[in-house]
């Protein structure tokens, strides 16, 4: 999912991630690249995430982004997809800024489950 369908992410994202911590996941060893496959620990996927978008954000100049990225890291709760949601709801971050932290979450997850 390079290109992001934004009528369909937030489904997406939510499909992708209620299955993170019960799904079987392909990791470089799966048994399709030659080895095996494993379950993700969704905490964990969400912290790199946010860890990695956060730098990119930061190296970006995306200011609202980095500090929603923060907030987030803080207060992990509610779910990744609950949280994108009351971003939209909220309205302290641009839209289009929204849209890109979307996609770029979808397309992380999207790539992960191969």
């Amino acid at each position: 999912m390079t290109d992001c369908d934004t009528d369909n992410v937030d489904q997406l994202i939510q499909r992708r991630w209620s299955t993170m911590n019960t799904g079987v996941w392909h990791a470089m060893s799966c048994r399709c690249c030659g080895g095996g496959m494993f379950s993700m620990n969704a905490k964990v996927v969400e912290a790199d995430m946010l860890d990695y978008l956060a730098d990119k954000y930061q190296s970006e100049g995306l200011e609202p982004l980095c500090n929603a990225i923060a907030q987030r890291k803080n207060n992990p709760v509610p779910a990744l997809p609950a949280w994108l949601q009351a971003l939209d709801a909220d309205g302290a971050i641009p839209a289009a800024a929204i849209k890109q932290l979307k996609c770029d979450i979808a397309n992380m997850l999207e790539s992960l489950q191969g």
